[in-house]
């Protein structure tokens, strides 16, 4: 990435809610980080040959099921996402099936082509002459999609795409573990599922350790107007390859150095996916780095979690005042970065108090809530319990009607008729599909950020020891009102 001289440059903003008070037992402390990156959209990216793509694409017998057309959906995903590619960038394209064959390029099998033209038009041709037979073997596809990008070490971004109907064969969990560790921090992988086949579970944990999303395809005609399946595939097949090409900083580094007397102990990110980084962290002698990947123009939250040694006396000591227990930093070529953040948590015999009631933390905590509820409904009618369905389905609807969540209510539509969603009174659809709740296991994966007045307010309440209140003399942390009595801040800090 470029910034020439007095052009627009990549500019970063952090945003925190921390839990200031902890409770005199509590060993863990728990932050909320939020990094924002903009500018890169003005920003001249790298060179088109300096990024590589591979798009694979499921055949097995079971994708030729003349009812839902899927193979002719995924050649007409494929072509979509050839022609999507920007000129000059390498690619491949990978036919899945119980192996994994590379149709394109055809005189070149283990390497990418430059997109020209002519490559372009013939890997077109070749993605709507795919044809369907065979088994399912996930791993061998993302061993070949890892050989295909390797082999290009000098390319600054490189990203795999597939679309599949079903799951890894059975027995190749050792196999697919293998693999994925090999793959992981080696390139970005986005998958897609369609159909009644495949396993949310597996899709959302094999994109979780390539740093990408899994979606599926929601119902054609459902309440909510979705389009037809052919539609919908490519539309998110031609969105993977644009959002790729957007992605201008090739890495940015979260950098934690807490006080000696606390150690490391996870970092999630919270949104726009949830995905847990904690194995991607690097001890530096003291601060701890957590690479989270390539970016584009967009704001991502985390969670950090440290926790403190009982036994140090400089915990015994830290626990009788206010106590400095982390410095947050952010490490990228090419940006301007804003200063470190320092990290104070004091801790009381008493209850806590709310740093910011309904803050960044609230928003997470309710979307937490709300997940959970659609994954319960969603176990439930895998057990045949209809009841507990409409029960948890319902609770979820009324959380998303409650914050406003429009695109989460129309998601939900995909599996209960809602009849009061202030009340969370609904029914299951009478059509409800295997498929229907394997896509809404991969959307509870997608997180929505909190809106930008409730980032601000958190991050601006977050600074600054705690008050007394004047009325009970209850100590409050900033914030809009008093736990202990209820009274309000005036200006709401």
């Amino acid at each position: 990435m470029t910034t020439p001289g007095g052009g627009p440059r990549a500019e970063l903003t952090t945003a925190y809610e921390r839990d200031q008070y902890a409770h005199a037992d509590d060993r863990a402390v728990g932050v909320l980080v939020g990094v924002t990156v903009s500018g890169l959209a003005a920003v001249a990216g790298p060179p088109p040959e300096h990024r590589s793509e591979v798009i694979i694409i499921d055949c097995s017998g079971s994708m030729a099921r003349p009812s839902l057309h899927k193979i002719a959906v995924a050649r007409r995903a494929a072509a979509a996402a050839v022609a999507a590619l920007p000129e000059g960038v390498h690619f491949a394209l990978v036919k899945g099936t119980g192996t994994a064959q590379v149709v394109y390029p055809w005189h070149e099998p283990r390497g990418t082509v430059p997109v020209t033209p002519r490559t372009r038009e013939e890997a077109i041709r070749t993605a709507l002459g795919l044809t369907a037979h065979g088994g399912t073997r996930i791993d061998a596809w993302l061993d070949t999609a890892h050989d295909l990008l390797a082999a290009r070490p000098d390319a600054a971004f490189r990203h795999a795409l597939f679309l599949t109907d079903g799951r890894n064969r059975p027995g190749a969990e050792a196999e697919l573990s293998r693999v994925l560790h090999a793959c992981a921090g080696q390139f970005r992988g986005d998958a897609l599922g369609i159909g009644d086949l495949w396993d949310a579970d597996e899709l959302t944990r094999i994109t979780g350790r390539l740093n990408g999303l899994a979606y599926g395809v929601a119902r054609p005609g459902a309440d909510g107007g979705a389009p037809p399946l052919r539609e919908q595939v490519t539309e998110l097949f031609e969105g993977f390859v644009h959002a790729s090409a957007a992605r201008k900083l090739r890495e940015l580094t979260v950098c934690v150095r807490p006080e000696p007397w606390l150690s490391f102990g996870g970092f999630r990110q919270l949104s726009p996916v949830d995905l847990d980084l904690t194995a991607r962290a690097r001890d530096r002698g003291g601060e701890v780095a957590i690479p989270t990947g390539a970016w584009a123009d967009e704001t991502r939250w985390y969670r950090l979690r440290l926790h403190a040694d009982a036994t140090d006396p400089r915990f015994a000591a830290a626990r009788r005042a206010a106590a400095h227990v982390a410095t947050v930093g952010l490490a990228a070529d090419g940006l301007a970065l804003p200063p470190a953040l320092d990290i104070v948590v004091r801790w009381t015999d008493e209850d806590p108090p709310l740093t910011n009631p309904g803050g960044v933390a609230e928003h997470f905590a309710r979307q937490a809530e709300m997940n959970e509820a659609a994954r319960r409904g969603a176990r439930a009618v895998e057990e045949g319990d209809t009841a507990a369905a409409e029960r948890h389905f319902g609770r979820a609807v009324r959380i998303a009607h409650e914050d406003g969540n429009e695109v989460r209510l129309a998601q939900l539509r995909d599996l209960v008729l809602i009849d009061a969603p202030d009340t969370g009174r609904v029914r299951l659809r009478p059509d409800l599909s295997r498929g229907d709740i394997q896509t809404e296991g991969s959307r509870r994966s997608h997180v929505r950020n909190p809106a930008p007045g409730v980032a601000a307010d958190s991050a601006a309440q977050s600074g600054g020891l705690a008050r007394h209140c004047p009325v009970c003399s209850a100590p409050v942390p900033p914030g809009r009102f008093c736990n202990a009595c209820g009274t309000a801040w005036e200006g709401g800090a």
